[in-house]
């Protein structure tokens, strides 16, 4: 139970601490973003974390996270509601809990990837980690409950370690004192040996 709880513990702890690094980060065609608001509940909710892939061609349905087209340092993650050839390929898009479509035409050069995977209010996590009380409890208490149970794990790997020498000691102590033991008996029965002898010559 307790190697479980530190499995977790040291995921929470490495999640939480590179996942506001990794924001809107993207390696080898496979993205992590974060949905920041309401528009696609009930399916992604809010402050949910999203995992896209990239592709080579999107279809209508798929749930995409592409480059906000007004600012392209933002993203946004929409379905793809409509698709179009006119001027080129480019699909229109929509929040599931909109009720309009939204006011521009996406080109595939800002589409980052399909929807893949999604870690839902991770991003509440996130965002109250980066906080000095957040970090306190979501880094700081796992660290220190690691270095505890590894302490503890040390002490009594020390004792078991002692008390291993201990018994070999003491196994020591006791095989020298047999051995004590056993020289002072056979040296008694050879003195009455020889003094036996002596005895009879003597008579």
């Amino acid at each position: 139970m307790k190697t479980s709880i530190k499995i977790f513990a040291v995921f929470i702890l490495l999640f939480l601490s590179t996942a506001s690094y990794l924001k809107n980060a993207k390696y080898k065609g496979i993205g992590l973003y974060y949905a920041s608001s309401s528009s696609m509940e009930p399916a992604i909710q809010e402050n949910s974390a999203v995992i896209t892939r990239s592709s080579e061609s999107y279809e209508i349905n798929d749930i995409i996270t592409f480059k906000n087209p007004v600012d392209l340092a933002k993203t946004i993650t929409h379905r793809i509601v409509g698709k179009s050839f006119d001027n080129g390929e480019y699909f229109v898009t929509r929040g599931d809990a909109n009720d309009t479509d939204d006011p521009w035409q996406i080109y595939t050069d800002i589409i980052e990837g399909r929807v893949i995977f999604k870690i839902p209010f991770i991003g509440y996590a996130v965002s109250f980690v980066q906080k000095p009380a957040g970090l306190v409890i979501g880094m700081i208490i796992p660290s220190g409950l690691l270095v505890f149970w590894e302490t503890e794990v040390l002490y009594k790997e020390i004792r078991r370690i002692k008390d291993v020498i201990y018994k070999r000691s003491m196994r020591r102590r006791l095989f020298i004192r047999r051995s004590k033991l056993r020289l002072q008996n056979w040296l008694m029965r050879v003195d009455e040996i020889f003094s036996g002898v002596a005895k009879s010559r003597t008579s």
